[in-house]
């Protein structure tokens, strides 16, 4: 019974590292921290932060027990040397612009631009596996997921309802 809790949470917070990452679609990791397996990372994303307070443009977003942390990156034409990034330094040496996320057996791939060419990727995918997931609002606020889908959902009916009315 105590394998299948601990299934069920690891399920829970990989669903909650995707939707997270998903829901933040265009933002930027402007900055980020690590230690001891708990890794910070900052999040632009003004278009869903000034839905809380107009002042707002940032997320940031705490991972603890951080088991997998890799960067696979789109490699320029050319570049015929690939190797996934383990080094935390090459991971965020270019900022990473979130696309989507989706669920890869025991991780989370999050799919990334970057718009710097001289590191020679267009982006990549960051691989991901933490046990929590903590997302707090510019003003450092803890979010539920519910929370940040609720505000995701909410800005994409109103920017559909702009584009219709056209």
């Amino acid at each position: 019974m105590l394998a299948s809790i601990k299934m069920d949470n690891l399920n829970n917070s990989l669903e909650d590292i995707r939707d997270i990452f998903s829901v933040l679609h265009d933002g930027g990791i402007v900055s980020w921290a690590y230690d001891k397996c708990a890794l910070t990372l900052k999040i632009e994303c003004e278009y869903l932060a000034e839905r809380i307070d107009k002042t707002f443009q940032s997320f940031t977003i705490k991972l603890d027990e951080v088991q997998k942390l890799e960067f696979g990156p789109w490699l320029a034409e050319g570049n015929l040397q690939h190797s996934n990034f383990n080094n935390i330094d090459e991971i965020f040496q270019g900022e990473l612009i979130l696309s989507s996320a989706t669920i890869e057996a025991d991780y989370v791939k999050i799919y990334c631009n970057q718009r710097y060419s001289k590191f020679g990727y267009s982006g990549g995918e960051l691989l991901l596996n933490a046990k929590a997931i903590t997302l707090f609002d510019h003003a450092g606020q803890p979010l539920s997921v519910d929370e940040i889908l609720k505000i995701g959902k909410e800005y994409w009916e109103d920017w559909n309802n702009r584009v219709n009315s056209r």
